[in-house]
């Protein structure tokens, strides 16, 4: 069924721990939430950088393409579970989302609140832009006119991000994927 991997440089990083929750009223154990199509989820990894021994934390989400209620509802349980797992250590939160800037859940996931971790999106502190924030959806045919973005890279407060891009590149004529990395 659903699944989201993970990848990361093995010489760079030390897998300390891994999990996944589901994006409903029961996270623990399969399960379709609120509204949702279909069942969505988050997998997380604890990661070592091997030069410093410090603690980073990666969380891959895919939020439902039709419940709006979920994509709400799924903003709110994943702050709560980066809070519960990551605690005080750096964490970066990607994936597809779903939802547009400016939607109610867009909204929600950067949302100021004392209790719940911050979640900042990283195409906006960049410190230099490969380009400038485009469409991510293509549904492996709107390559000129991408959908969105619906995919996010967010990032704790204290990350520091270099540099931003959307990758548009075609592989032999192809895309990957139907989403713009």
């Amino acid at each position: 069924d659903e699944h989201s991997l993970v990848f990361f440089k093995k010489e760079e990083f030390e897998l300390l721990n891994s999990d996944t929750f589901w994006l409903s009223e029961t996270p623990s154990k399969p399960s379709i939430g609120w509204d949702a199509a279909l069942n969505r989820i988050v997998t997380w990894v604890k990661l070592k950088e091997k030069e410093n021994n410090k603690i980073l934390f990666f969380f891959n989400a895919h939020f439902d393409h039709k419940g709006e209620q979920a994509r709400l509802m799924s903003t709110k349980l994943i702050r709560e579970k980066i809070k519960e797992i990551a605690g005080k250590n750096k964490y970066i939160l990607a994936g597809d989302f779903n939802f547009e800037p400016g939607s109610e859940p867009y909204k929600s996931i950067i949302k100021k609140n004392e209790k719940l971790p911050e979640l900042i999106d990283a195409a906006g502190i960049v410190t230099s832009k490969l380009n400038e924030r485009k469409g991510t959806f293509t549904g492996f045919e709107n390559v000129k006119n991408p959908i969105g973005p619906i995919d996010y890279i967010f990032v704790s407060p204290d990350i520091t991000v270099k540099s931003f891009e959307v990758v548009d590149t075609l592989y032999n004529g192809r895309l990957p994927s139907d989403h713009f990395p």
